[in-house]
């Protein structure tokens, strides 16, 4: 019976045809979301004995995250597009006297990737902020028009 990997996971075996230093210490392959990729890594040393190391690739903290979870509440709220400064705001309403980062920009981007497409650019304001469409096809994101 032949070795098949399991979603999302992989391993990395050592590399017996390393000729020279610029050779990865540890070679391997890895499947993500059904796709097979050829992973490999360097600095493995304080395996050394160890001829294969499994691999289990984390997956996505979905809905877990307090941004994740604000942007759903945004979603629901709204029931259509949610621009990213709606979720920002609602995500991070406790930095009231605080000046909200870039870092916090980011975060919510990211989440809003995880759960929801980029429709367009606002039409107006300053900055022009992406607006977003829920994924998951709530009760009212099909009645907003792009």
């Amino acid at each position: 019976m032949a070795f098949e990997l399991r979603d999302n996971s992989g391993s990395l075996w050592v590399n017996d045809r390393k000729s020279e230093d610029r050779h990865p210490d540890r070679t391997g392959s890895a499947k993500i979301d059904g796709v097979e990729y050829y992973v490999h890594g360097s600095g493995c040393n304080e395996m050394a004995n160890a001829r294969k190391i499994p691999q289990k690739l984390p997956k996505p903290a979905l809905d877990c995250g307090r941004v994740q979870r604000a942007a759903r509440r945004v979603f629901i709220a709204a029931g259509g597009l949610v621009s990213t400064s709606e979720v920002v705001q609602a995500a991070y309403c406790r930095k009231v006297r605080q000046e909200l980062e870039s870092s916090d920009y980011r975060q919510a981007r990211r989440a809003l990737a995880r759960i929801a497409v980029r429709v367009r650019r606002s039409p107006a304001g300053s900055g022009r902020a992406w607006l977003w469409r829920s994924r998951n096809g709530g009760e009212n994101d099909d009645t907003d028009t792009v």
